[in-house]
């Protein structure tokens, strides 16, 4: 197992290509990782930051919305 680890194993052409296969897979798994907390950090903060957006369009929309309103219930 560890001459297919550190040589050329699984068909690779020269040898240490595997360990660098390991490497970037490390790599990525550790960048997702860190990707994935902040993305929960900010997933967060991202809904609190929708949440205020949508309460100040709706107050913005609020005249016009009765303004359809008193236009729809005249008779």
């Amino acid at each position: 197992l560890e001459s297919k680890l550190l040589g050329g194993g699984l068909g690779s052409p020269e040898p240490g290509a595997r360990a660098r296969e390991w490497v970037g897979l490390l790599h990525c798994t550790l960048a997702t990782v860190i990707w994935f907390n902040k993305a929960s950090f900010s997933s967060t903060y991202y809904s609190m930051s929708m949440a205020l957006s949508s309460i100040s369009l709706m107050q913005n929309l609020q005249p016009t919305i009765s303004k359809m309103e008193k236009d729809y219930r005249k008779p």
